[in-house]
C-alpha cells in the first residue's frame, strides 16, 4: 500500500481492509478472492512425520504464533531432541498479522 500511495508501483495487491485514511489519500479496492494465512513448516524438520501423524492443535498453534510460549519442538513431543521452534512471518506492513490475529480473535470468540 505504501508503494501504491507513494507511486512507486500502479498497482498494488494487499491482504487486508483498506483503511479510511489510505482511501482518503486516494487508494481504492477491487476485492478479487479471499486470502488464506496459514503455518509452514520446512520438509528438512526432524519432527516432520510426528507432525504428519499428529499434527497441532489450535491451543498449540496460538502457543506457538500468537502467544510465543511454545519455542521448543520437545514442548510438544515430549522425549525428543530440543529443536528450537524458527517462527517466521511477513512483514507487518504486508497485512498478513492482522489478518491472522483477527482470525485468532474471531475463533477464540467461538
Amino acid at each position: 500500500m505504501t508503494d501504491a500511495l507513494s507511486g512507486t508501483v500502479d498497482i498494488g495487491l494487499v491482504s487486508r481492509e483498506i483503511s479510511p485514511e489510505e482511501i482518503a489519500n486516494g487508494a481504492w479496492f477491487l476485492g478479487l478472492c479471499k486470502d488464506a494465512v496459514l503455518p509452514t513448516i520446512s520438509a528438512n524438520n526432524p519432527y516432520l512425520d510426528s507432525l504428519h501423524k499428529r499434527g497441532l492443535t489450535k491451543a498449540e498453534l496460538t502457543a506457538i504464533f500468537i502467544d510465543a510460549t511454545l519455542s521448543d519442538w520437545n514442548q510438544i513431543f515430549k522425549g525428543g531432541k530440543s529443536l528450537k521452534i524458527q517462527v517466521y512471518t511477513r512483514s507487518d506492513a504486508c497485512g498478513a498479522a492482522d489478518v491472522w490475529a483477527g482470525t485468532w480473535a474471531e475463533n477464540k470468540k467461538t
